[in-house]
């Protein structure tokens, strides 16, 4: 049942954080090969001196260096390439006949060690970036790219699961829960595979490839250009008149950024919180306080369209090199829409809604206007709000003769002022009540009540990407069984990561 996102190249890279528990329903005990839920030893593959082949527990983060990639990488290819061939050899046997069990678990136990390759170093590029790694994923990804293309447009697979879906015929409302989930996974890899491109032959699905991969190599390029733009550019502020009434943990925060960055191992800055210097970055944590809280408003502008302009034409690097996202962008429609045409759909959007629960393009646009419509009485009475207020309380640079209308670089500044003078509350009080330790204690008690579950820290237990990172069983209430784990990275790291985990 998660073969699907593998055929699509849809692994999540943070999906292998989750890869700790065995299945907690019995019903699901033929599926217990699943790459979500369980181990594979790697009996057949060697895994000497590489952390990456060390596959019968979690992932070890620490050990795990970027040269390792590209060698784990050729020998689980090659494996599964050869596994693969002699997959389809039997299922193509005339005296075989399909079975469920024969054919997407073993799949998926086939998958599971490239998936989890993968998988790990895309949540470290995510996660972890460096230039190193950022060479050795983009010179494995093209060899992975292309070996899931097969499972996705095997013919010999598509027959074997479309018999079992015939045999099966429809579906029927007193089957059993195991049954109901082993049709729609059937289903949903029958899809997955229609939108791979197992129905073209020739050159149509050679060009069909070379989309998959150009795609594949541009979104890595994306990121990057953005990652790198993000953590490119900084604003120090001096004077201290220009956060006034600026919250101290904001300040302290932009401080701090400003001795992390400029000390040295001859010279240690200490961070100065009430007389500056500040940086302020473009990493969320540091971006919306700046909007948010600062008065002046050169400065929230500036931040504001460093943050707008990030990886595009008005993007500067100091090293000249380009970072411009907007060609990409064009190159991505195109492709997309020339391989939604290959496959018979009007355009991509219609493509994408095949796998997803809308109905239609229409039906998505219908309910965006509906909300617009709803919405947009009241933003507009609020933006009438926020604008006298501004007019009021902003000095001359927000009368109506000096200032048509509030800038996007007002709007958040302008909001927060609103919502102190109308409730009489400041979100700097507020910050004792929403420290990470009650906020987790709060959400572990939740998740308690909610679904007899208990969330236990157990830091130590197994290898982290940082040494701020946390790690976390979850135990049935009642039996005392572990059944999951998980980890949390909650804080940014401009330098090297993109999201929160």
């Amino acid at each position: 049942h998660t073969i699907h996102y593998t055929f699509r190249m849809k692994i999540n890279p943070s999906a292998v954080l989750l890869m700790a528990a065995p299945l907690r329903a019995k019903a699901f005990t033929q599926l217990k090969h699943s790459a979500r839920h369980t181990r594979i030893p790697l009996a057949m593959v060697s895994s000497t001196a590489n952390a990456l082949l060390e596959q019968d527990n979690l992932p070890n983060f620490a050990s795990i260096e970027p040269d390792q990639l590209s060698p784990a990488v050729s020998q689980l290819v090659e494996k599964l390439e050869k596994d693969f061939t002699s997959f389809e050899s039997n299922i193509s046997s005339h005296s075989y006949s399909p079975q469920y069990d024969d054919i997407l678990p073993e799949l998926e136990k086939m998958q599971f060690p490239l998936g989890y390759v993968w998988g790990v170093a895309g949540h470290l590029n995510g996660v972890k970036n460096s230039d190193e790694l950022r060479t050795a994923y983009e010179s494995a990804q093209p060899s992975v790219v292309t070996t899931m293309s097969k499972f996705s447009q095997s013919r010999p697979l598509f027959e074997a699961l479309s018999a079992i879906e015939k045999e099966w015929g429809s579906a029927d409302e007193a089957d059993d829960f195991h049954t109901q989930q082993k049709r729609r996974a059937v289903e949903n890899n029958l899809r997955a595979m229609k939108l791979g491109g197992v129905g073209l032959e020739g050159d149509a699905k050679e060009r069909f490839n070379e989309i998959k991969l150009r795609l594949a190599e541009i979104s890595t390029a994306f990121s990057n250009n953005v990652l790198d733009t993000t953590k490119a550019f900084h604003l120090d502020v001096e004077n201290p008149d220009d956060l006034e009434n600026v919250p101290t943990s904001a300040k302290a925060m932009w401080a701090n950024n400003y001795a992390t960055a400029t000390s040295t191992d001859e010279s240690k800055v200490e961070a100065d919180v009430e007389n500056g210097p500040w940086r302020i970055t473009l990493d969320m944590p540091s971006y919306i306080p700046a909007l948010t809280h600062i008065p002046n408003r050169e400065i929230r502008e500036k931040v504001y369209k460093a943050s707008l302009t990030r990886a595009s034409e008005f993007t500067k690097t100091t090293d000249d090199s380009d970072k411009n996202n907007v060609p990409l962008i064009y190159e991505i429609l195109k492709l997309k829409k020339e391989r939604a045409e290959m496959l018979s759909f009007e355009h991509a959007a219609e493509m994408s809604l095949a796998s997803k629960m809308a109905p239609s393009v229409d039906s998505v646009v219908d309910l965006s206007n509906l909300i617009l419509e709803k919405a947009l009485p009241a933003a507009l009475r609020e933006l009438d709000e926020i604008t006298a207020l501004a007019r009021t309380r902003g000095g001359d640079e927000y009368t109506e003769e000096n200032l048509e209308k509030l800038m996007s670089w007002d709007m958040s500044f302008w909001s927060e002022r609103l919502k102190e003078s109308k409730f009489d509350l400041k979100e700097e009080e507020l910050r004792p009540y929403f420290a990470l330790p009650q906020v987790l204690d709060g959400m572990f008690s939740l998740v308690e009540r909610l679904f007899n579950i208990e969330v236990k820290k157990a830091d130590g237990e197994t290898e982290v990407w940082n040494e701020d990172v946390g790690f976390f069983n979850v135990y049935d209430v009642d039996s005392k069984e572990k059944i999951a784990s998980f980890y949390l990275d909650p804080y940014s790291r401009p330098a090297d990561k993109r999201c929160v985990i």
